[in-house]
């Protein structure tokens, strides 16, 4: 009988580096390290800026989208993650990482609910003033997750390897940031990136390999938004595990001319003309804290790791509880259609949804 890898790795976290963001500058680059196996990447932009004359406002997705695109690149294979900043965000918060029974690597509080743009955080992991002041300090986090949870850890990434690994980050400009940008000067932003690492375990006979045969990916898109239904159509391969749509218009995130939602598997409504106000309930009790305005997210992996310590402790095949946990995905293998369906009383200016969607996936070759 084989006892489970995870039993015996060692979990540990290595800086990998820092690297000066400059608001509509040059992509830049972190190699991870070639070491042990793993789970996912911290990172951190710090720094300062100065605002003058008055308020420079945040913008619609803003502060996230000071980052323009995180794209995770493994040797000789398609990108694992192709987001910009808010969208990696909002993974963040329906994810639950680093506790099972704790969702999101980000802090939320109630009292933002209405806002109509991102909740300011009196935690450490959001710090953006808007306001005029010289010198003021940021801080924002983000988590890219590589595996399913923090105990189902399918899509582990194996880098003690001759191969490199790399992050590339390209930094937006002010005006995704800030509603004025002009009032900003004098940024001095870096960001610092640390890798979450498990080692390998030992080489014994009675010990199974790290399961690397799955791979978690994130990918985005975006549309006009129009009066009327907006229909989101999804690439249907791989198995979904979660749908986040983020509609802006006037420059807010905002859901208040959203009437109903549906979401259709070719000719079968999963949700059929569904009251946005009635999901919203629903989204905010399965993520076990409160979304913000703005957010529609089916959320197919809300059961992950309410089994327990299962799929760990129990050798061979993955227990019962552990199969309830995942019975809500999306397998696509007898899909032709995915429509996500947002009807909306009226579109005014330059109105859009961006839809972030996430995925397992075997590892092909």
């Amino acid at each position: 009988m084989l006892m489970p890898a995870r039993l015996f790795q060692r979990e540990f976290i290595r800086f990998v580096g820092t690297q000066a963001i400059v608001p509509g500058g040059a992509q830049v680059q972190f190699d991870l390290q070639r070491v042990g196996y793993c789970p996912g990447l911290i990172v951190r932009l710090s720094g300062t800026h100065t605002v003058a004359t008055a308020d420079a406002g945040t913008a619609a997705r803003g502060p996230y989208s000071i980052i323009r695109r995180f794209l995770l690149q493994p040797p000789g294979a398609q990108p694992l993650l192709n987001l910009d900043g808010p969208n990696l965000h909002l993974h963040n918060v329906y994810r639950k990482d680093f506790s099972p029974h704790v969702p999101g690597a980000v802090a939320k509080n109630l009292e933002y609910l209405e806002l109509a743009n991102w909740p300011e955080s009196v935690g450490p992991d959001l710090v953006w003033p808007t306001g005029i002041g010289a010198g003021q300090v940021v801080n924002l986090w983000w988590f890219i997750p590589l595996t399913r949870s923090a105990f189902d850890l399918r899509g582990l990434l194996p880098l003690g390897n001759q191969t490199t690994t790399t992050l590339f980050v390209t930094p937006g400009v002010l005006a995704d940031a800030f509603t004025v940008p002009g009032n900003v000067t004098a940024t001095a932003y870096a960001m610092t990136v640390y890798q979450l690492v498990l080692s390998t375990p030992p080489p014994r006979a009675d010990i199974a390999a790290p399961d690397t045969g799955y791979v978690i990916t994130y990918e985005e898109q975006d549309q006009v938004m129009v009066a009327g239904v907006n229909a989101v159509n999804i690439d249907p391969h791989d198995t979904i595990i979660r749908i986040i749509h983020t509609m802006v218009q006037n420059g807010l995130v905002d859901t208040n001319n959203c009437t109903a939602i549906s979401l259709r598997l070719d000719e079968s409504f999963v949700l059929n003309a569904l009251d946005r106000i009635a999901w919203e309930l629903v989204q905010n009790a399965r993520s076990g804290q409160s979304s913000r305005r703005g957010v529609i997210c089916h959320d197919f992996d809300h059961m992950v790791d309410s089994d327990g310590s299962a799929p760990i402790v129990l050798p061979g095949e993955r227990a019962l509880p552990f199969a309830l946990s995942i019975s809500p995905w999306v397998h696509t293998e007898q899909v032709a259609t995915i429509r996500s369906e947002l009807t909306c009383t009226a579109a005014a200016g330059t109105a859009r949804i961006f839809t972030t969607v996430a995925r397992l996936a075997r590892v092909r070759g």
